[in-house]
């Protein structure tokens, strides 16, 4: 044979062909082991299905239920839009009715302001010429209460102060505590400090027996409640255990009539030591306590 020049692949061809030709039964296994080959592709393919199946079925059953949820969770959107629109609707409804309130606070607000500019703002009561001043109450009928502080100055010059009166329990007992600030006035430069004078508070017998209840504050000069007021006022100090409540609870009682009490005050300027009025007994400040 001459020499042919071919490729590899040629060759390769060729010699299967002789191969063939001088012995049929290299056909025959050629044959055999490709089927062998085929049969095992197949059976992978086989297997290889059989794993994605269950696979594509749970992706589908998860496709299904996304689907459904996206289509409730549209439902629930187009709901809360719905009452949106309901609650701008009411809002816009309402929003007259609101603002035409809201106009008629800030008018009252200032109809007040301007009375309280007129009148010289809150009301003071100026001592008399014997630093006295009777305070009269309305009676409480519930527990616990606070009545409206009333602002005193004991003159046209002097030291301006507020006494609140209220209701407290010590000892699951209830008392009629008294307490008293101290605030800053316009001629605070031209008195003297610490607020030295003592205050007779007196709870008024109606009945003319002269059962009176005194109690005499004496002020701490140590104490920052009677400074001089670096701020608006100064802190609260208190007589906790002025007398025991049922003094003006009892339905008996001498302290009030029709439903009114007094508290009479008096401030020693000039320290007498004495007080105008007629009393058959006054107390101490052992219970008088800073808060």
């Amino acid at each position: 044979m001459k020499t042919h020049y071919l490729s590899d692949q040629h060759q390769y061809i060729l010699s299967l062909k002789t191969a063939e030709y001088i012995d049929p039964k290299h056909r025959q296994a050629q044959i055999e082991n490709c089927l062998e080959i085929t049969k095992n592709e197949h059976r992978e393919l086989h297997e290889t299905m059989n794993n994605i199946l269950p696979a594509m079925e749970t992706l589908s059953l998860n496709q299904e239920r996304i689907k459904l949820e996206a289509s409730n969770i549209k439902t629930i959107i187009e709901q809360n839009q719905r009452n949106m629109d309901e609650l701008k609707k009411q809002s816009n409804e309402n929003k007259k009715p609101l603002e035409e309130s809201v106009e008629k606070q800030s008018q009252l607000q200032t109809d007040m302001n301007n009375i309280k500019q007129a009148t010289g703002k809150d009301p003071v009561l100026i001592l008399d010429k014997d630093c006295t001043a009777t305070l009269p109450f309305n009676s409480p009928n519930t527990l616990p209460f606070s009545l409206d502080p009333v602002k005193i100055i004991t003159s046209k010059y002097g030291y301006p102060f507020t006494i609140r009166l209220c209701s407290t329990n010590e000892s699951n007992r209830d008392y009629l505590s008294i307490f008293l600030t101290l605030h800053r006035g316009k001629y605070d430069n031209l008195i003297p400090y610490p607020f030295k004078y003592n205050i007779h508070f007196i709870l008024w017998d109606q009945s003319n027996q002269q059962n009176h209840i005194e109690y005499i504050l004496k002020p701490d000069a140590n104490s920052s409640s009677f400074a001089r007021p670096i701020q608006e006022k100064n802190d609260e100090y208190g007589i906790i255990k002025f007398c025991l409540l049922e003094y003006l609870t009892d339905t008996q009682s001498i302290y009030v009539k029709d439903g009114i009490f007094f508290i009479r005050v008096f401030v020693d300027i000039l320290n007498t030591g004495k007080n105008p009025f007629q009393t058959k007994s006054s107390m101490d400040n052992t219970e008088m306590i800073c808060t």
